[in-house]
């Protein structure tokens, strides 16, 4: 079973900028894969991926809400709090915040693209499980390794 993947790429800001200007330098295209993240750091990441966020990412997957307060409701936050997290996440592209049209117009949370698992290009972290076909795909490689 294949698993859709957002890659975590880890960047010196230094050298990304190298990248865009060689780019430009030599007339390509900088393209921007909509399935890479870039961080600076592991640091970085793990101060910016909480578990509230990581929980956010899960519940927009599997449960598709219709608005940030369904999720708020579903996860027992704080609706603006929620919101302050979903801002975040589409900031660094984790997500879409899509305004919907009439009535009090609701924003309505979606994944960036449907990805199942985050993959962190770091040796020591484990993959982050978003959908519940990731869940039970790492679920059943962790039973195969603690089987043998």
């Amino acid at each position: 079973m294949s698993l859709k993947k957002l890659t975590i790429h880890f960047q010196e800001m230094g050298d990304l900028f190298q990248d865009i200007n060689q780019a430009i330098d030599s007339h390509s295209a900088f393209v921007d894969s909509p399935d890479v993240i870039n961080f600076d750091s592991i640091d970085t990441y793990r101060s910016f991926m909480t578990s509230n966020k990581a929980n956010i990412l899960s519940a927009i997957s599997k449960l598709k809400p219709g608005s940030v307060y369904e999720l708020a409701t579903y996860l027992n936050r704080q609706p603006q709090h929620v919101l302050a997290d979903c801002r975040s996440l589409e900031s660094h592209g984790f997500i879409k915040l899509i305004q919907e049209v009439g009535g009090r117009k609701p924003i309505r949370p979606e994944l960036a693209f449907d990805y199942d698992v985050i993959m962190i290009e770091d040796k020591g972290s484990m993959p982050l499980a978003v959908s519940e076909r990731s869940e039970r795909v790492l679920a059943d490689a962790i039973s195969e390794v603690r089987a043998v």
